[in-house]
């Protein structure tokens, strides 16, 4: 029984991490294209393949964004949160692939 478990947490950990990967690729590359703050961005799923919560719908929100808000994305995508505001809206911006910021 617990052979058999260990196996399906084990497969399911190597069936699901690809599949976020991919996602997170295709998410950056739509991301990157953006070209108005009001343009709608695409969230990333996090290395567990789960989707961020009230997630921002352009660039402009995601400027507007508070400290903590910012905190919550970046301990999502498990990304450090050390830093003034402004690097680490930086840092999530880069994570997800816009260049606008």
């Amino acid at each position: 029984m617990y052979v058999f478990f260990d196996y399906l947490v084990t497969f399911t950990k190597i069936t699901t991490f690809p599949y976020s990967r991919d996602a997170q690729s295709l998410a950056r590359t739509r991301n990157s294209s953006v070209q108005s703050v009001r343009e709608a961005i695409t969230p990333l799923p996090n290395a567990n393949n789960q989707m961020p919560n009230n997630f921002p719908r352009n660039t402009l929100e995601l400027l507007r964004l508070t400290v903590h808000k910012i905190d919550v994305f970046l301990t999502f995508y498990n990304l450090p949160r050390n830093g003034s505001v402004l690097v680490k809206r930086e840092r999530l911006s880069k994570f997800l692939g816009l260049k606008l910021i």
